[in-house]
């Protein structure tokens, strides 16, 4: 969004930072819906996802795929980074790459019974 070269997202913002009208009143006169206005100043604007992790080491990650081949569950296989690497994962973070894996048809888990 420009106007007359300028970062008009940018101009809203500053302008609705030290103006004294309403929400109502700065989109009627940048000309733009209160719903996109909100939006704007939205402190996550203009992107709505949330801000990317970090992504883990590519070795890592090649280690869960091969915990997860060998049938370990995902807390065995956080269990496993916390005792015997010195890599630092959340739990979460295990289960989502284990949900991941599932969705993925080229990796088969091995069934222990």
């Amino acid at each position: 969004m420009t106007h007359d070269g300028f970062n008009k997202t940018g101009l809203i913002k500053h302008e609705a930072s030290w103006s004294k009208q309403s929400l109502r009143q700065i989109a009627h006169r940048w000309q733009i819906p209160l719903w996109l206005l909100k939006r704007i100043l939205s402190p996550r604007f203009p992107n709505e996802r949330p801000v990317p992790r970090p992504t883990m080491p590519e070795d890592t990650h090649q280690r869960l795929k091969d915990h997860y081949a060998q049938g370990l569950t995902a807390t065995q296989s956080w269990r496993s980074f916390l005792d015997d690497h010195d890599t630092w994962l959340t739990l979460s973070a295990v289960t989502q790459l284990y949900l991941s894996f599932q969705d993925s048809t080229s990796i088969k888990p091995r069934r222990t019974n």
